[in-house]
């Protein structure tokens, strides 16, 4: 079963769904979150989305 948080305040919702990967503002898609980094979403149409991608390059290693 999907477990959804909503998140309300004077400027709208949060919901955070896919166990926290996919941020969703007043009902549209914000960004996917995935290891290394993030897609942020732009809404081109009302059921259309580009994405721009956000990764990290910093690698922290413990020898």
């Amino acid at each position: 079963m999907a477990k959804f948080v909503y998140i309300y305040n004077d400027s709208g919702s949060t919901d955070y769904l896919l166990g926290g990967s996919l941020v969703m503002k007043d009902g549209m898609i914000d960004r996917l979150l995935f290891n290394g980094g993030y897609a942020k979403a732009t809404a081109i149409s009302p059921t259309t989305y580009g994405f721009s991608m956000y990764i990290s390059t910093q690698q922290n290693s413990v020898y």
